[in-house]
């Protein structure tokens, strides 16, 4: 009888244990509705952090691995330490790879692609940036042949054509001595063609606007330059980001009015 009653007794106290410790999984579709909803509205680590989350669980939502490796890019360029900065783009390159894996069709794998590699770059050497440059291009093309509402991806094309053309000076002799000279197609009229319609497809994006006046600037196209960046310091920073682009366009912005 004492055997029995001290047997219910334990059963009493690891049930309730368990009651009171467990903690219930968050439903797995809760958890990627959230991760969109953090990810639509910039909050960039906690989005990333629910992606990885959801990684865990299921490897093949595709979702979560371009839209991950586009979080390491962006956190990756706002961070001081360049050891962790270095982690995070090769974070955000191998994330991508594993999107175009998935999906080699899709135009947010060759975008994510395209960016991951372009971050990479702004810490290389010459040879490397050139190097990459041909391969940034080939993603950013693939993107629009597959998407060309894809405003990120205009972009990306906008950007390329806007820093090919202003390749320094080992830039230069890189690219010949390992091609034969700078990539071709590259101009500032496709750089503002693109750009442009990023910013058509896209107009909350700083980051487009201010490479939009960048370009202008460029082309010494003064009242078109103030104008985008004039939009560049109307509009709501949302990320760290956002406000160094702000920040950089103001001081553009006062430099040539």
């Amino acid at each position: 009888m004492k055997y029995l009653y001290g047997l219910m007794v334990w059963l009493v106290l690891i049930w309730g244990y368990g009651e009171c410790s467990a903690q219930p999984a968050q439903p797995l579709d809760s958890l990627k509705a959230r991760a969109d909803s953090l990810f639509d509205h910039q909050q960039e680590e906690a989005a990333l952090n629910s992606y990885n989350r959801i990684l865990e669980s299921d490897s093949t939502y595709y979702p979560a691995w371009w839209k991950s490796s586009l979080m390491y890019a962006r956190i990756g360029h706002q961070l001081e330490d360049e050891e962790k900065t270095k982690q995070y783009y090769q974070k955000s390159l191998s994330y991508a790879k594993r999107a175009l894996k998935l999906h080699p069709e899709a135009a947010s794998a060759h975008f994510v692609m395209g960016v991951a590699m372009g971050r990479k770059a702004l810490i290389a050497g010459p040879k490397e940036r050139v190097a990459a440059s041909r391969a940034i291009k080939k993603h950013a093309v693939e993107a629009l042949q597959a998407d060309t509402l894809h405003g990120g991806a205009h972009h990306l094309l906008g950007r390329w054509h806007l820093e090919v053309t202003n390749l320094n000076f080992a830039e230069r002799m890189a690219a010949k001595w390992l091609f034969g000279g700078l990539p071709e197609g590259a101009s500032m009229e496709q750089s503002l063609a693109h750009l442009k319609r990023a910013t058509e497809l896209d107009p909350d994006f700083i980051l487009y606007w201010y490479d939009l006046g960048r370009a202008y600037h460029r082309m010494e196209r003064t009242k078109d330059a103030i104008e985008s960046l004039d939009n560049v310091l109307q509009l709501e920073a949302h990320t760290p980001s956002d406000s160094a682009y702000q920040a950089k366009a103001e001081q553009l912005y006062y430099s040539i009015k």
